[in-house]
């Protein structure tokens, strides 16, 4: 029985880092060590984990001075004499069977890492990463161009094998946010990937307390791919830069385009870029009307109840998003009936039933549309009396 070294980076999670150790100890897989390592915390972290290694021999605590998420992972794999590595992070927890599910999946293909479906859970919602509607080609295998536009593994579904750290390095120290797509993308560009189609790990919501420099961060991070991937598709990363830029302060943009070169790329993409740039403008003006109707607007209140008063049933709400969690709280304090919410990637949301657009099979007479780019009237989506989309009702508003 192949062992595994499980590595955890602590930093301040003394409310969650218990249940994350309680679900490795839990694993129906036993042989594992647990090495733990402490980034700094000036809580009662440390405490936490070094009563666990008192009583279990498998659990190792490590303290370092704090220097970053990347670097506490890469002492752990430092410490580690396994040949097979798996990483948590101090407030996720695993379900008992992952490591078994993993290591055989490993066993059947020559994977140099294998990783699984997880669900990201906040107070109010639930989603699965990767979504189920994903092509599974673009999940296993030679997967490193589909890497290009977005990540789909999260550090912590990721078993991986140590020869091949060896071969590609490990996680990038100078990176502070997305720094787990990075090490990723050189994982796939070498080896082979193993996927485990099952949900095997609870991904809790992380308060963010920094959004600006996480912005910056993840735009730094997208720039020092598009360096070292210089044939990847540039125009979906340009996007992202230029419709979050904006959500950023006392950041010098000139200075980035010129810092990594960016200029020569904008060129021709100009008129996608703005009309994308509006778009989320034009979504934030609608979540704008739609708090000022929660703030008891007479005039825009009186002109969704003359769209609703046709059907005074069961309410669908296409969309589980800010915009569709706004309207859905309007609708319900005004005393209509909204049933569910159809979503494509989102399976829970707190209070409602939430279902696959292809199951609906009657369940809602009427069904408003906030998934800005779809006209639901399009859409072909059964068993509902009357579709709307909400962007025609609040545009002229």
């Amino acid at each position: 029985m192949k062992k595994v070294s499980v590595i955890i980076p602590v930093y301040n999670n003394e409310d969650t880092i218990a249940d994350s150790i309680e679900s490795i100890r839990n694993q129906t897989y036993h042989n594992w060590e647990l090495i733990i390592v402490d980034d700094g915390s000036t809580d009662k972290s440390v405490e936490i984990c070094l009563s666990y290694q008192e009583k279990d021999t498998r659990i190792r605590v490590i303290q370092c001075n704090h220097r970053g998420v990347s670097a506490a992972r890469n002492k752990g794999v430092l410490e580690s004499k396994c040949d097979l590595i798996a990483f948590n992070d101090a407030d996720d927890v695993w379900k008992e069977d992952k490591l078994d599910k993993q290591i055989r999946k490993m066993d059947q293909g020559e994977y140099g890492l294998v990783y699984c479906r997880y669900a990201y859970v906040t107070t109010a919602i639930e989603k699965y990463i990767p979504s189920l509607d994903c092509d599974t080609k673009d999940l296993e295998g030679d997967i490193f161009e589909s890497l290009w536009k977005v990540n789909k593994i999260g550090t912590p579904t990721i078993l991986v094998k140590k020869q091949v750290l060896n071969k590609v390095g490990m996680f990038c120290e100078e990176l502070h946010s997305l720094e787990d797509w990075e090490f990723v993308m050189r994982v796939a560009e070498n080896f082979e990937i193993g996927f485990v189609d099952e949900c095997l790990l609870i991904a809790d919501y992380k308060k963010n307390t920094g959004v600006n420099s996480k912005w910056r961060e993840q735009i730094l991070t997208i720039v020092y791919i598009m360096k070292l991937y210089p044939e990847m598709d540039r125009l979906s990363k340009l996007e992202f830069i230029f419709l979050n830029m904006r959500r950023l302060n006392n950041v010098d943009y000139e200075k980035i385009y010129l810092m990594y070169n960016l200029k020569e790329y904008i060129k021709g993409y100009e008129e996608r870029l703005i009309r994308n740039f509006n778009q989320q403008i034009y979504k934030e003006n609608c979540n704008n009307k739609l708090y000022r109707i929660l703030l008891n607007d007479q005039s825009l209140r009186k002109k969704l109840e003359r769209y609703l008063t046709e059907c005074n049933a069961k309410i669908g709400i296409y969309g589980a998003g800010e915009l569709g969690l706004v309207l859905a709280k309007v609708l319900r304090e005004k005393g209509y009936n909204v049933y569910t919410f159809l979503d494509r990637n989102v399976y829970y949301v707190k209070g409602y039933e939430c279902i696959h657009p292809d199951q609906n099979k009657e369940k809602v007479d009427l069904l408003i549309n906030t998934v800005m780019g779809i006209d639901i009237k399009k859409c072909n989506i059964t068993g509902c009396k009357k579709k709307i989309n909400i962007a025609d009702f609040l545009k002229n508003s």
